[in-house]
């Protein structure tokens, strides 16, 4: 009858042990990221970076538009074609 006790404390002792393991990785999860969150990241990033393209764009179109008002002013309107002749 000891050894019964001894195996039942043991088997007390070992579920005990596990429900803590258990609220300890339920604390854990809760700090995980969802999928929710997964989404949102996505989301902000595809925005960002369509925003950083766009942008892009208009400082390319920018420094083209800055560049051909150099040359006209360099060169004149009258002497431009000569120059890619």
């Amino acid at each position: 009858m000891n050894d019964l006790d001894n195996r039942l404390t043991k088997v007390e002792t070992e579920v005990e042990n596990m429900k803590e393991d258990v609220a300890a990785n339920t604390e854990k999860l809760q700090g995980t990221a969802t999928k929710k969150d997964v989404e949102d990241l996505k989301r902000y990033f595809g925005e960002r970076d369509s925003d950083f393209t766009k942008n892009m764009w208009k400082l390319i179109f920018g420094l083209l538009v800055l560049l051909g008002g150099l040359l006209v002013t360099m060169f004149g309107i009258e002497n431009l074609p000569g120059l890619f002749s």
